[in-house]
């Protein structure tokens, strides 16, 4: 079970007053702007997800890159990023108490990519 609160989206955070959380939504938008710059071979071919740890300050963060094929058959690429905090808090859920935001793409059958909708990344937010 998870409760978040608010919005999970850098746009509405990219001005918060808190500047950890301004810098993980720096470094989601920069892995999505990378992501976004892979052949289409190497996007197909990520895995389903992969995980690493990063320090913004002293205070480890923790980043997912998920790829999912969704219901109509397009590719999910989403970059998650977790901030652990107790100061007012969006985030209660299995990753621990505080920001989780996420931001991604979507690869149609095509071959074209977009960014992805609010109603595909919510479940990530």
């Amino acid at each position: 079970m998870r409760i978040a609160i608010g919005s999970g989206k850098c746009s509405d955070l990219s001005r918060s007053r808190n500047p950890k959380l301004r810098e993980l939504c720096s470094r989601i938008l920069s892995r999505v702007e990378r992501l976004g710059a892979l052949p289409l071979s190497a996007l197909m071919s990520l895995p389903e997800s992969s995980s690493e740890l990063e320090r913004i300050n002293s205070q480890v963060v923790s980043f997912t890159t998920y790829r999912e094929v969704t219901e109509s058959g397009d590719c999910l690429l989403v970059v998650q990023g977790f901030l652990p905090s107790w100061q007012f808090p969006r985030y209660f859920g299995p990753a621990g108490i505080g920001f989780m935001v996420a931001e991604g793409l979507v690869l149609n059958q095509v071959g074209t990519l977009t960014l992805a909708p609010d109603d595909l990344l919510w479940e990530f937010r």
